[in-house]
């Protein structure tokens, strides 16, 4: 986590090339979306796990093979995330997004 906080996950990800394997990018969003409910980092985590989402590339010939398992634990740890909160929250509110994109590359 002390990189994701001293870097913005925009410069890092957001740009037209990522500068980040497909195979430390899954694995980066399989770090940030363990224990998102008992995390004073979690928002930080939403942050880097909603500009990682677009770039992950579920067809990746080296990643491919592990896309589905690590995209399901990413949404079981959001969903248990949003369930846990007020609906009107806003860390609910970028968890439920945030659902949304994973959920869209796990049916691509």
């Amino acid at each position: 986590m002390l990189v994701a906080m001293q870097v913005d996950p925009v410069v890092v990800l957001g740009g037209s090339t990522v500068g980040l394997s497909q195979t430390t990018l899954l694995s980066l969003v399989h770090q940030l979306s363990v224990d998102l409910r008992n995390d004073a980092n979690t928002p930080l985590k939403l942050a880097w796990l909603g500009e990682a989402a677009p770039v992950v590339d579920p067809h990746d010939p080296v990643t491919a093979p592990h896309v589905k398992t690590v995209l399901t634990g990413v949404m079981m740890s959001l969903k248990q995330l949003v369930t846990s909160l007020p609906a009107n929250d806003a860390m609910a509110k970028k968890g439920k997004i945030t659902l949304h994109l994973f959920n869209s590359l796990l049916h691509q």
